[in-house]
């Protein structure tokens, strides 16, 4: 009886974390009095709690090949609660993860611009140190949604213009976006610049903890991780796409990896795994691991450092139903989104005087909208209201080109005025 319940209890197991049955957490009761045992459920998912009966004969022989289209239907268990629900990295796991992500990411790391300097930095003088972590935090803002190739050029100009925070926060909004024109998302340059103003108005230095970054404009939780370990190596993990896509198929983990209690998960097992002398280094090689090999479709699990930890790639191997990328579940994206620009013309009025017609700063402008006429105002603004605006460079082309007009048609009058005397 003894072996039968070990049999059925490692069939469930298996299958459990394969995603094959929806159970957590299995208890396995015998009846001597019974010829089957019976299986006692308790999900500790969303209905956490709620038990179910099941009873189960004997392990199948065989199990079906289920269809393609089951397959794609297939429902994965969700892990919550506490870090005990997706089973926490033992001590010799965590140990033998660290010294293979590290080995390997000594020898196979990229070399990017923001890495170079990171090795004397580290260790130097406290403005060595700030200004590590400044480097951090410009390439980390830059590299959210967008590519590392193109984030080179852009990191690069940028320290070049302004290679301390205290250099960023005496720029202009204006200037910083016409840096950033081609990156999108201008709402992560306007923090940055924000965030440069805070550091150096507070007169404090450069926060160097996660809690002291957590207060800047624009910081969040990964920012901040990731400057407070990479640049003042602080012992805290970070955890992006990457990282939770390595985390997810270590342990086999295959639920919604956008629920907030899975991302609590993920970030309980990533911080069992930060090395206390080289947290920056083991958060990057984490990351680098997820860019280059545990990639989202093509995953290059020969050549993965730490594959024979790796759970994910045990239940493949046990069952051809299985693959790696079945870790974390994918989640349909939203629909794309469409956005709409508005196009104005501007009149130039030819008058001796332009500046009278600068005096009145506002403008009625009839419209219609769906049948209905309307009325809009719009605003005459200078140059400095203008470099406040957040534009980006092709409007502020336009702009020049506008004011260099006005100018010379300015000149030409005086001109013409002096000669008339």
């Amino acid at each position: 009886m003894s072996c039968a319940i070990d049999s059925i209890n490692s069939y469930f197991q298996t299958h459990c974390l394969a995603g094959k049955i929806k159970l957590s957490l299995l208890t396995i009761r015998a009846h001597r009095h019974r010829s089957s045992p019976k299986i006692t459920s308790m999900d500790g998912g969303a209905g956490a709690g709620e038990r179910r009966r099941h009873t189960v004969a004997s392990k199948p022989n065989k199990r079906p090949r289920r269809s393609s289209e089951a397959r794609l239907k297939k429902e994965v268990p969700a892990c919550g609660g506490d870090i005990e629900d997706t089973v926490a990295f033992t001590g010799e796991e965590t140990t033998k993860i660290r010294a293979s992500l590290l080995h390997w990411y000594d020898r196979n790391r990229r070399d990017l611009p923001w890495r170079r300097t990171s090795d004397t930095k580290a260790n130097g003088d406290e403005g060595e140190r700030e200004r590590r972590a400044y480097e951090v935090w410009v390439s980390e803002v830059m590299l959210q949604q967008t590519r590392v190739q193109t984030v080179i050029d852009y990191f690069n100009r940028w320290m070049q213009k302004w290679p301390t925070v205290q250099h960023l926060a005496r720029a202009s909004l204006e200037e910083v976006n016409e840096m950033w024109a081609g990156l999108g998302y201008y709402r992560r340059a306007r923090f940055l610049l924000e965030g440069a103003k805070m550091i150096v108005e507070d007169g404090c230095g450069f926060p160097n903890t996660v809690s002291g970054l957590r207060k800047v404009k624009g910081i969040g939780e990964y920012t901040a991780g990731a400057i407070a370990s990479i640049a003042f190596n602080e012992a805290v993990p970070i955890v992006d796409g990457n990282v939770a896509r390595v985390t997810a198929r270590l342990k086999a983990i295959s639920a919604n990896p956008k629920d907030k209690v899975t991302i609590k998960n993920f970030w309980k097992l990533a911080g069992q795994l930060v090395d206390p002398c080289r947290p920056g280094d083991l958060n990057q090689a984490l990351m680098e691991l997820g860019a280059t090999i545990c990639s989202p479709v093509n995953p290059s699990c020969d050549t993965c450092p730490i594959s024979t930890q790796c759970r994910a790639l045990s239940l493949s191997a046990q069952d051809e139903s299985v693959v790696v990328t079945d870790f974390p579940t994918k989640v349909v994206k939203a629909k794309q989104r469409h956005d709409y620009s508005a196009v104005t013309v501007v009149e130039i009025l030819e008058s001796q005087d332009m500046e009278e017609h600068e005096s009145n700063r506002t403008r009625n402008v009839p419209g219609r909208k769906e049948g209905k006429e309307e009325t809009a105002m719009w605003k005459y603004v200078d140059k400095k209201e203008l470099s406040t605006m957040g534009l980006t460079s092709g409007v502020r082309k336009v702009y020049d080109m506008i004011q260099k007009y006005k100018q010379s048609k300015l000149d030409s009058i005086s001109e013409k005025q002096r000669l008339r005397k």
